[in-house]
């Protein structure tokens, strides 16, 4: 069992990062500096099943649980009519503490705000520890379902163009596209179905997210990290919506083994890195909650 008790910001601080450090070793290996890529894969597949957490949470849920499919809190549960059965552990995360702050402007304008200051322990049961009535997977799982690739390719080019235009062209280019500040473009010869499109869009605005939206990554990254997180994106969310494609994987296992380094800087920007993955995974899905 993990244990999240701390007293002080401090001991709560070195005891998440001995957590996300364990988690990180099961994913590279330091005396090779290789990156385990079906460890990689494992990783992000639990990031896809459990995208509306963070990923802090998401690992937590993870090492403690490998095999969680869908979790909740004890009341949660009882409004399924499902209940944790006695004896099961929960499993451990982090919720976050709010405080409001009264503000007022020099023009007597209220600026009140809600400030995190703190978090503090919960806990979740996977549904494998639970009973009562059946559930519908679609409907816990509400994006794994049948669904029209084309329609969703539609609706999600139609809520990434509402922040960037989107625009396509054709070359002899081996490349399937790529980003500035003002636009994604993507090559119609190399992404010539809709899977390929949806690859490369997802790609691409990963990279116009983090290189040119103030405060969300880390456009200092080196270049070959940020391919592999504008890779492994496109994985996490066509996951998550259940999309299938072997350019999927060929894509992400591509970029993972072309990421080279010292085996220490590896280390961690491959941690600092997954958050920002998770930031671009859920303003994405905005447009299906």
């Amino acid at each position: 069992m993990i244990d999240l008790t701390f007293t002080t910001g401090k001991d709560f601080k070195e005891k998440i990062d001995n957590i996300m450090n364990e988690q990180i070793d099961r994913v590279i290996d330091l005396s090779k500096g290789v990156i385990h890529t079906k460890e990689y894969k494992k990783m992000l597949n639990t990031m896809a099943m459990f995208h509306h957490y963070s990923w802090h949470n998401s690992m937590l849920i993870w090492l403690q649980c490998p095999e969680a499919s869908y979790v909740a809190g004890f009341r949660k549960w009882l409004t399924m009519k499902r209940y944790v059965r006695k004896g099961e552990k929960g499993i451990a995360i982090l919720a976050p503490m709010f405080k409001n702050l009264i503000k007022i402007g020099e023009d007597g304008t209220d600026l009140s705000e809600k400030a995190l200051i703190g978090f503090r322990k919960v806990y979740v049961f996977d549904v494998s520890q639970t009973d009562g009535e059946e559930l519908d997977v679609h409907e816990i799982h509400k994006y794994v379902k049948d669904r029209n690739l084309k329609d969703t390719l539609h609706n999600m080019m139609d809520h990434i163009s509402k922040q960037v235009p989107i625009q396509f062209y054709k070359s002899t280019s081996k490349e399937g596209g790529y980003c500035s500040k003002d636009s994604i473009n993507i090559n119609q010869r190399i992404c010539n179905s809709n899977t390929k499109v949806m690859i490369t869009l997802l790609h691409e605005y990963t990279h116009w997210v983090l290189d040119f939206q103030e405060g969300t990554g880390r456009s200092d990254n080196p270049p070959d990290l940020k391919e592999m997180i504008a890779a492994s994106v496109p994985y996490i969310i066509m996951k998550t919506l259940g999309i299938k494609g072997k350019d999927l994987d060929t894509d992400m296992a591509l970029y993972v083994n072309n990421w080279s380094g010292n085996e220490e800087d590896k280390y961690k920007l491959l941690r600092d890195s997954m958050e920002s993955m998770s930031k671009v995974v859920r303003r994405v899905l905005e447009w299906q909650l």
